[in-house]
């Protein structure tokens, strides 16, 4: 009986190798990934669809994309129901060729029924996992480049150290001064952001930043965030070198209004503390009335 199972192997192997390597390999495509980008675009920027009356756009183009997919995904179908039919069909012949054989060994009373339990399972399944094992194999490589990248950003140490301990007293007032800042984005390294810059915000006063998209004004406001740190230079605060300052100590004095603002789960008044949690009712609802938020709250 072991060797007739046995005998069964190759091809069982093979039908598991074939069957698994053609669900591996059944990925999606270009058209797949840009319906379901269409539909994130879609949803996450509602208002923006709504406002320029796109709904109608958007649904054809998703709609385009699936037009361009089905027929795919319908051979696909089609490839994969008639590898896993003829897989099983393969499958429950081996079982009933062994069961058959078996059972002729127990009438003759040459086998016992728990023997040819353990012989007919034991191998048919054996090769089956084999086979289904020897798919994987050709992901290992993958598993491993997916590893050492996920670790190169986990063992990835930050320009900015965001638990830097510092200078804690930031003095009165808000005085920054940009002294000859030079910043260049580490993924870009051969594109200059900031080249030599000079600007001052004087304490108590309203400055704006302009210029045509990519000159450096998000940078300039990411950079007194302490996001990025500067190439060259002298950023000061009060006439103390930024990077000198305890950062958490200066994020909790730094105030920001986004253009489109998210809400963190939880009432108004904690997303209006987060930044800081120990202030007061008071603090909070005058902060309200300073966004004009107040009422509507």
């Amino acid at each position: 009986l072991a060797l007739v199972a046995l005998a069964c192997m190759p091809l069982l192997i093979g039908c598991s190798l074939a069957e698994r390597m053609m669900m591996n390999g059944y990925t999606k495509s270009k058209e797949g990934d840009t319906s379901d980008t269409i539909v994130t675009e879609a949803l996450s920027s509602v208002r923006t669809v709504t406002s320029f009356n796109m709904k109608a756009d958007r649904v054809e183009a998703f709609e385009a994309t699936l037009r361009v997919e089905a027929p795919r995904s319908v051979k696909k179908g089609i490839i994969a129901g008639s590898i896993y039919g003829a897989t099983q069909f393969i499958y429950y012949r081996a079982y009933a060729l062994c069961f058959w054989y078996g059972s002729k060994l127990i009438d003759r009373g040459e086998a016992q029924f728990t023997n040819v339990m353990i012989a007919s399972i034991s191998i048919l399944f054996g090769a089956q996992n084999a086979g289904e094992a020897g798919a994987f194999a050709t992901k290992l490589a993958d598993a491993e480049r997916s590893a050492k990248r996920v670790f190169s950003v986990i063992d990835r140490v930050p320009d900015v150290d965001i638990e830097q301990s510092g200078d804690k007293d930031l003095g009165k007032g808000c005085d920054v001064d940009f002294q000859k800042v030079q910043f260049i984005y580490s993924a870009r390294p051969k594109q200059v952001v900031l080249e030599s810059v000079n600007l001052r915000f004087g304490d108590g006063t309203v400055n704006g930043l302009m210029g045509q998209t990519g000159c450096g004004k998000s940078t300039i406001i990411q950079m007194l965030a302490r996001f990025y740190d500067r190439r060259s230079g002298l950023i000061c605060v009060n006439g103390k070198d930024l990077s000198s300052l305890d950062i958490a100590e200066w994020r909790r004095n730094i105030s920001v209004v986004l253009q489109e603002p998210n809400l963190f789960s939880g009432t108004v008044r904690e997303n209006i503390r987060y930044a800081r949690e120990d202030a007061t009712d008071e603090e909070v609802e005058e902060a309200a009335r300073l966004a004009h938020i107040h009422w509507e709250i």
